[in-house]
């Protein structure tokens, strides 16, 4: 959601310098609040199913050990 709100607050930055007057930030501010009301509708929403879990990975299981003894191929 974060990188959508800085996403907008810097173009609305960027329409209140380049035109200025009615595209001033002071007059666009409320639009940051829509984005971020959207973002939440939005993420609350959003199904949960086919999303993996938050968990540490597992480690992969180590081969035995090479040991000299062990016998050989039969012949």
């Amino acid at each position: 959601m974060w990188p959508v709100a800085i996403t907008a607050l810097g173009v609305l930055f960027l329409l209140g310098e380049l035109n200025g007057g009615r595209l001033s930030f002071a007059n666009t501010f409320p639009v940051m609040f829509i984005v971020i009301g959207t973002m939440l509708v939005a993420s609350a929403l959003a199904p949960v199913e086919g999303h993996l879990e938050s968990q540490a990975p597992q480690a992969a299981a180590t081969p035995p050990a090479y040991s000299a003894s062990a016998p050989g191929p039969r012949q």
